[in-house]
């Protein structure tokens, strides 16, 4: 006899797997040599999160949030590691479905809003990538009397601090951005990923030209890494002049953190 068993929890008294495991046991006591199996169930109230979990394998997540009258609460969320529920043909799998790198120019023209914009968006996706498991590389760019010069903001597990070093993000001097490029590449490179996204965001003409950006985007796209060209700022048309199709416009700074974050999220489908 094959028995499925699915029972709602009980508030504040049974959760719903412990239903479906006492359920189970009073079956077996009657029919010892039936095959019982127990799924979590509920109808999208209390125990719908432990469902989940329970059910596709996900994980708990706890955290302050701030609440409708402005206080600070806690709350839990619940996330599967591939940012996506996944079916009986679709399994959870050991390498990350993508690996993220956000560039950020930050040269002499670089200041007020258009850094603070940088830094909330760095700041974002770093949050974003670490709650759903995935590889992510935040650098600065600007030129230095010897030429490149990398600023690593966020990189794989250096000290937990990242979100404090991308408050550092400043106006500099020139905007190399085909080496920055280069350089980006080679860690999403390591990654054993099944996707690789490269965004940079800049509000100036590269020192590459169009030619160069173009050149470096095909180089990288034998990788398998997309890049996302996103110009802010008066010289937009420059840039979209350099990264043609590749080009995305963020005419509007305060919307530019949830347009990069669903960029990402688009490429996790």
């Amino acid at each position: 006899m094959d028995v499925m068993v699915l029972i709602d929890s009980f508030k504040g008294s049974m959760t719903s797997m412990e239903a479906g495991n006492a359920a189970r046991d009073g079956v077996l006591r009657v029919y010892p040599h039936a095959n019982v199996t127990v799924r979590p169930l509920a109808d999208g109230g209390e125990g719908t999160t432990d469902a989940l979990i329970e059910g596709l394998g996900g994980r708990k997540v706890e955290l302050s949030v701030t609440g409708p009258m402005g206080s600070r609460v806690e709350a839990r969320l619940a996330y599967h590691r591939d940012g996506k529920i996944f079916s009986r043909k679709n399994f959870p799998r050991d390498n990350p479905r993508l690996a993220v790198g956000y560039l950020c120019d930050e040269s002499g023209s670089m200041r007020d809003d258009a850094i603070e914009a940088s830094i909330r968006t760095g700041i974002i996706i770093q949050d974003l990538c670490y709650r759903m498991e995935l590889p992510c590389y935040v650098c600065g760019f600007t030129t230095s009397g010897f030429g490149l010069q990398i600023i690593n903001y966020v990189d794989q597990d250096i000290d937990g601090k990242d979100k404090y070093r991308i408050t550092g993000m400043q106006s500099r001097s020139g905007t190399p951005t085909g080496p920055a490029m280069k350089y980006m590449a080679e860690k999403l490179k390591k990654e054993t990923a099944e996707k690789r996204l490269l965004i940079v965001s800049t509000d100036g003409c590269s020192a590459s030209g169009r030619d160069g950006i173009q050149k470096t985007i095909k180089e990288l796209s034998r990788y398998g890494i997309l890049v996302v060209g996103a110009g802010i700022g008066s010289a937009r048309a420059q840039v979209e002049n350099e990264f043609g199709k590749n080009f995305i416009d963020i005419g509007n700074l305060e919307a530019m953190p949830q347009i990069l974050c669903n960029i990402v999220k688009r490429n996790l489908a």
